[in-house]
């Protein structure tokens, strides 16, 4: 499966800018299967289908109330009794700083979701046979989607320090499951840190 190539871009973009991604964090979700938007709550008491994500993203000028920020996104999803699926995909928000402490985001994302499925499945061969797939023969995937976020610093005194990030996303990812499943809707709530990458290397900030 190929990959639009506004999603390439925007996955290169963050990468060729990584001087630029000055702010690394990690983030827990839960994701769950629920239509867009109105099924935003459903991953606080729906079914549990963990995830975890890293995150690079070009952190926001503390003299600026208005920007678009950037970031790249690698992580692992499970779905239970279905498929684990690796994920790489670039994100783009906007976003509005009314103090230094405070952030509130809204964002676009899109990227590349691999999934090796958990279950056991079977190839028929010319002759008839049936031949079982690898566990590690995945399903390549797009993925794409938008969200809400809020970042607060711990520390009113250090804006810039370490940050408790809050993230609601509503996703697509397709093919799902081929013909059977060839969309499936799901929306995620994350929760996590992030620091400013000085920080990780024993600089000042």
């Amino acid at each position: 499966m190929k990959l639009p190539l506004s999603t390439l871009l925007l996955i290169a973009s963050c990468a060729t800018s990584y001087a630029q991604l000055n702010r690394f964090g990690i983030m827990a979700s839960n994701q769950t299967v629920s239509f867009p938007v109105t099924g935003i709550g459903t991953p606080a008491h729906s079914q549990f289908h963990p995830g975890l994500d890293a995150f690079l993203e070009k952190g926001a000028d503390a003299e600026q109330k208005h920007q678009i920020l950037y970031s790249l996104w690698a992580g692992i999803q499970y779905h239970r009794f279905f498929q684990t699926g690796l994920r790489l995909y670039g994100w783009g928000d906007y976003c509005f700083q009314p103090g230094g402490t405070w952030q509130i985001k809204a964002g676009l994302g899109a990227g590349y979701l691999h999934g090796f499925p958990d279950y056991e499945r079977f190839t028929q061969q010319d002759d008839g046979s049936w031949k079982k797939v690898p566990a590690l023969n995945g399903r390549p995937q797009f993925m794409a989607g938008f969200g809400l976020g809020v970042s607060r610093a711990l520390k009113t005194s250090d804006p810039d320090g370490l940050r408790l990030e809050l993230r609601w996303r509503s996703m697509l990812q397709l093919p799902f499951a081929g013909s059977y499943i060839p969309l499936l809707p799901s929306n995620a709530l994350m929760l996590g840190l992030s620091v400013p990458v000085e920080t990780l290397k024993g600089g000042k900030k």
